[in-house]
């Protein structure tokens, strides 16, 4: 038995029709259904995830007793992925206000735990902007925010984070505070903006 959100599947099932192949027909955009993409695969009530899944999608999609897919509108999916980005974004500033805090008062220990925050929430924001990229079919390198462009972005943020990463090796409490309120303040700010035009094109 085949179930594309707990509804059978309406049609018979080649034997040679594989699982991605099906997935693929269940997300296809028509005329009644907006594009969706597969959230979950169970196999005989099992979840399948990693090595399991990519084995899974390549096996013809009639030779398991129960197949499950789960799936959601890709817009819905993309717009709760970008809003929590952007509020991630909007945490970065007490999270960087906090590490040059601490490193002013000589808890350096302290400051590299937010610092390390600070890492998780870029790396967070970026895996965002790239999923919703894909997902809406979008080239992220020709979106620009201010002039600057999404490449451009990112290389400016990974100098300003080799500047943080130098100073901290220096032991340099002024460049340090700088680059944590004022560098970092600007490209968190163009992050939030490139978040809410992607956001745009979503609710368009």
């Amino acid at each position: 038995m085949i179930l594309i959100d707990d509804q059978p599947y309406g049609q018979s099932c080649p034997s040679d029709k594989t699982v991605r192949e099906l997935a693929q027909e269940a997300c296809a955009e028509t005329p009644g259904q907006a594009r969706r993409m597969v959230v979950a695969v169970y196999c005989d009530g099992k979840a399948m995830d990693g090595a399991d899944l990519n084995a899974v999608l390549d096996a013809p999609a009639a030779s398991f007793g129960q197949l499950e897919l789960q799936t959601q509108p890709v817009a819905a999916l993309v717009r709760t992925t970008l809003e929590q980005a952007i509020a991630l974004v909007e945490s970065a500033g007490t999270v960087r206000s906090s590490a040059a805090d601490l490193l002013e008062r000589g808890d350096h220990v302290g400051a590299m735990g937010q610092l390390q925050k600070l890492l998780e929430i870029w790396r967070q924001v970026q895996q965002s902007l790239v999923f919703s990229g894909e997902a809406l079919g979008i080239d992220l390198d020709s979106l620009e925010v201010e002039g600057t462009r999404f490449a451009d972005l990112l290389t400016i943020m990974k100098a300003n984070l080799a500047d943080l990463r130098e100073a901290m090796r220096n032991q340099d409490p002024v460049l340090i505070s700088d680059l944590l309120r004022y560098d970092l303040e600007d490209v968190f700010n163009k992050w939030g903006s490139l978040l809410d035009g992607l956001k745009s094109v979503v609710q368009s």
